[in-house]
């Protein structure tokens, strides 16, 4: 995600008229899903009324260096615009849910999903649905994973990678894919540990936080790779605001 210049810097180019119509558009549609950049520009909108009624100090004659008038109204800008200044830092500060996800979540490995399921070679309608899922099409790698799972309803395999097809899709498909994740966990198999690391992850997507600090305690407590990323989550969670 963007951080403090490039927002900035981005809500002040839209504020100066820099941007072509095709960039304003983007940047309209960018600032309904990014909380940050609707920060950032409110912030510099702001500003820009509070140095109003500035003086413009080109137009006016020279003036000794220092006139107490000026610096009066100087301090007067500046401590108007303190609280703004915190209340900016402070919300830019604090995590949320959303943000916490988009810097954690990574898909499974392709690598590792095409190369074969469990033992077996991967027969050729199976290598479909892991081909769709080496490239990201995540629509098809859900139908062709579907599709299989109805002739193998049992294969947590299928069943793991599903959900991980429907994670990047809408809310709808992010549902489904809690549900399969939450199923693999009470099956306690060979998924038990990546299932609760996503299924946390999916519950920072969906905004509930509560429900992914069990799963990843659990997680940070086993002997697995995702263990120490969990934790760290943890920790992380902690500052979000209640």
């Amino acid at each position: 995600m963007a951080h403090s210049s490039s927002h900035l810097e981005y809500a002040e180019r839209y504020l100066r008229g820099e941007l072509n119509p095709e960039e304003q558009m983007a940047f309209l549609r960018e600032l309904e899903q990014d909380a940050e950049l609707r920060q950032a520009l409110l912030f510099l909108q702001a500003l820009q009324e509070s140095l109003k009624d500035a003086p413009d100090l080109a137009a006016t004659p020279a003036r000794p260096l220092f006139s107490w008038r000026a610096l009066g109204l100087a301090a007067t800008i500046l401590l108007l615009m303190l609280p703004l200044v915190w209340w900016f830092w402070s919300t830019r500060s604090q995590p949320d849910p959303q943000s916490l996800f988009a810097a954690y979540y990574q898909p499974y490995p392709a690598e590792v999903a095409t190369r074969t399921e469990g033992d077996a070679p991967l027969v050729d309608s199976t290598r479909l649905a892991y081909q769709a899922y080496a490239r990201q099409d995540w629509p098809e790698a859900s139908r062709q994973f579907r599709h299989q799972l109805s002739r193998d309803p049992q294969s947590e395999v299928l069943r793991f990678f599903l959900a991980q097809s429907l994670l990047p899709q809408g809310p709808d498909a992010q549902a489904e894919a809690r549900q399969l994740l939450t199923e693999l966990i009470a099956q306690e198999g060979v998924f038990l540990q990546l299932s609760r690391w996503y299924l946390a992850l999916a519950y920072l997507q969906a905004g509930t936080p509560q429900a992914a600090t069990p799963l990843l305690e659990a997680l940070a407590q086993a002997d697995h790779p995702k263990s120490a990323e969990a934790a760290q989550l943890l920790t992380r969670l902690q500052d979000l605001p209640d």
